[in-house]
């Protein structure tokens, strides 16, 4: 493919996002693609995933950080890659450098999702490791273990539906624990807003 005509970068609210910078700049996106769209949602939605599927074409390409971003269990994040092997329709993966540092071009790149998809299946029950990597660049901040309900908690604490106390007993924190992560949070979420003002939303 010496040309792309969209990419659709998809991400979760909890995603670090900023590491998509290297697949972007990995697949020399800037200089063979002129639009950039980017999709966020909370981590049990995939209402925007889904109005992707329904406008990629052959020469776009969709770029996500992890397979846990295509489904809530290992089932469904199956069903989402056959969707892309089966189209065929171009997926890179952060976490699976292979899906974009050897060429992003068919049947290539559906190979690579077959073999992730095998990956998925094996790891059946786990959380989905990725394959070890060496990278010249470590793209963003580290990744924060938020609690499971978080992005929920959070945004019913923002609006004040919940106080802080009903925050701190249903994410299980403790006090200094939950202030420290509030904090981080925020800074996560700001360094996302300046990395998403730069894109188009679908």
């Amino acid at each position: 493919m010496k040309k792309i005509d969209n990419i659709y970068i998809y991400a979760k609210q909890k995603d670090n996002i900023e590491e998509l910078k290297y697949v972007l700049l990995n697949i020399d996106a800037f200089h063979r693609c002129d639009n950039v769209y980017i999709s966020q949602e909370p981590r049990r939605s995939f209402t925007e995933l889904e109005k992707i599927k329904e406008v990629i074409k052959e020469n776009d390409v969709c770029i996500i950080t992890n397979p846990a971003s295509l489904g809530l269990n290992e089932a469904e994040i199956v069903k989402q890659i056959e969707w892309f092997i089966q189209k065929p329709r171009i997926l890179l993966i952060y976490d699976f450098s292979a899906t974009y540092s050897w060429g992003i071009y068919q049947p290539m790149n559906q190979a690579i999702l077959q073999t992730i998809q095998q990956s998925v299946l094996i790891q059946s029950g786990k959380h989905i490791v990725k394959m070890p990597e060496n990278r010249k660049s470590n793209a963003g901040r580290s990744r924060v273990d938020f609690p499971e309900n978080w992005e929920e908690l959070y945004d019913e604490w923002e609006r004040k539906i919940i106080t802080s106390k009903e925050f701190l007993e249903k994410s299980g924190l403790k006090r200094a624990t939950f202030y420290n992560m509030i904090t981080e949070y925020r800074e996560i979420k700001e360094e996302k807003n300046k990395f998403y003002n730069s894109y188009k939303t679908l």
